[in-house]
């Protein structure tokens, strides 16, 4: 495929040129076929015509397997893009899953539908498994009432200097083409041209002005997460698949093929089917035994709270889901009957020791990354159902040398806030808690900013402070 800038009715020229005629030539000797189908695929903006001159030249086996199309746009170019199709699309291949769009969701109606369920609470009866299954289907069928969901395009890219302005002259531009492809005039030629222009220039500034506001937004307090993240922004979400896998076990680029090879790939380094036998007695070693808990904390092993489930939701971000398709905005937005009973669920797993069977499966997600043999390698991310994740963050597992620390600790979980403000008699759970709180009343600021001598109560604010006079600052050198 490319300009060979030749002319020969065979694809739609009107006249035959002699490297249009040696290219005819080749395709019988060499036994090749055009794709052509004598559509115009060239704009010479000098003479204002419309040529063919962009070929597809494929064997006779491959020619009946792809579909050959040119797009209607020239997309500022004066040649038109052209795509192959394959007709016989690998029908193993999985869709895209659905996304949900929180931004829309209707959390009243959410509330609302889930309210009128009535969840079955003796676990005696139905079993856990059977409870937690009605529970996450009573979520799922709410949610699909309230929250709207989208498949993503592959291969779109959200760019964020993308602007109404640049839409609606790319909407000009095609409507000036069209304009000129139906009465090819010099007028009408001109004004194409003419937009053209604008739509470059338009490009062009929105670029510049988003690379700038990119630039500006960085200063030595942005994090390496802050950082690579606006990198991505500016570069664009582009959606990409895998195309090949090679590794130990064989390379191949078959979906189903490129599957099975990763998940031997995954399985060999995982820590289950590792050899080591002296690693493995450290890690069932570091597991404590039920016995071996001093009787003065035995309230480790008590029920959880709703204090706790609370704490933990708070502490659960991300719009990733699992396997159930359950996010964390959903549980978030669960009325108080439904987190009744997703703790007494919780709690019921947490005194018997039984799990729900979906917990022992996730989506591995393969995320390539570079390889010092020159192969693109892979690593696994694990979408594991998101209710799961709220209960291992219900127990924290922080380790403390002392018991009083522990004790101090335990203040979080209980909910217990005995240091009490004398002037408003508000509580909290830590003494240093209350001891911030009480420059609100005093008024003492002992954090000052050395540039405009503002002051602060606690050192963290001062430190955002300072990050605007930072900005402030590049941004005077960058003009």
């Amino acid at each position: 495929m490319g300009d060979y800038n030749a002319s020969n009715p065979l694809w739609g020229s009107g006249r035959q040129d002699n490297r249009g005629f040696m290219i005819e030539e080749s395709l019988m000797s060499e036994n090749l076929i055009i794709l052509n189908d004598g559509t115009k695929t060239n704009l010479s903006l000098a003479y204002g015509t419309f040529n063919a001159v962009d070929l597809t030249l494929v064997d006779p086996f491959l020619g009946s397997r792809f579909s050959w199309v040119v797009d209607d746009d020239l997309h500022g170019s004066d040649h038109y893009p052209i795509s192959l199709f394959d007709l016989e699309p690998n029908t193993q291949l999985i869709p895209k899953c659905e996304k949900w769009i929180e931004g829309d969701a209707d959390w009243n109606l959410f509330n609302h539908l889930l309210g009128n369920n009535e969840l079955q609470l003796d676990f005696n009866s139905i079993g856990l498994q059977e409870s937690y299954n009605s529970f996450i289907q009573c979520v799922y069928n709410a949610a699909k009432e309230s929250i709207p969901t989208s498949r993503p395009k592959q291969g779109k890219r959200c760019v964020p200097w993308w602007n109404r302005e640049i839409r609606d002259l790319i909407k000009m531009r095609k409507r000036s083409l069209r304009r000129f492809k139906k009465h090819p005039t010099g007028a009408n030629k001109d004004s194409y041209l003419e937009v053209v222009d604008k739509v470059k220039g338009a490009l062009d500034a929105a670029k510049l002005s988003s690379f700038r506001q990119f630039s500006t937004s960085i200063s030595m307090h942005t994090t390496s997460r802050e950082m690579w993240g606006k990198i991505k922004a500016i570069r664009g979400r582009e959606t990409s698949s895998i195309r090949r896998v090679d590794c130990n076990f064989g390379s191949s680029t078959d979906p189903i093929e490129m599957a099975n090879l990763l998940a031997k790939k995954f399985a060999s380094s995982s820590s289950t089917n590792t050899n080591d036998s002296n690693r493995k007695q450290q890690i069932y070693n570091a597991i404590p035994l039920v016995e071996h808990i001093s009787p003065s904390v035995k309230y480790l092993n008590e029920n959880f709270t709703p204090l706790e489930l609370q704490r933990a939701l708070r502490k659960s971000s991300g719009k990733s889901c699992g396997p159930n398709s359950i996010t964390y905005s959903m549980l978030k937005n669960l009325p108080d009957g439904c987190l009744t009973h997703l703790l007494a669920l919780f709690n019921g797993m947490w005194s018997s020791g039984l799990f729900p069977s979906d917990w022992k499966s996730s989506i591995l997600v393969p995320i390539p990354k570079k390889s010092s043999s020159g192969n693109p390698d892979f690593r696994p991310i694990a979408l594991s159902n998101c209710e799961m994740k709220v209960f291992e963050r219900m127990d924290c597992g922080k380790k403390f040398l002392t018991k009083e620390q522990l004790k101090r600790h335990m203040v979080v979980h209980t909910g217990s806030k005995p240091y009490n403000c004398e002037y408003c008699r508000k509580s909290f759970n830590r003494r240093s808690t209350l001891k911030v709180h009480r420059f609100q009343h005093t008024g003492e600021r002992k954090y000052k900013c050395s540039i405009c001598q503002k002051a602060y109560i606690q050192q963290h604010c001062l430190v955002s402070h300072m990050a605007h006079h930072e900005k402030e600052r590049i941004t005077s050198e960058s003009q």
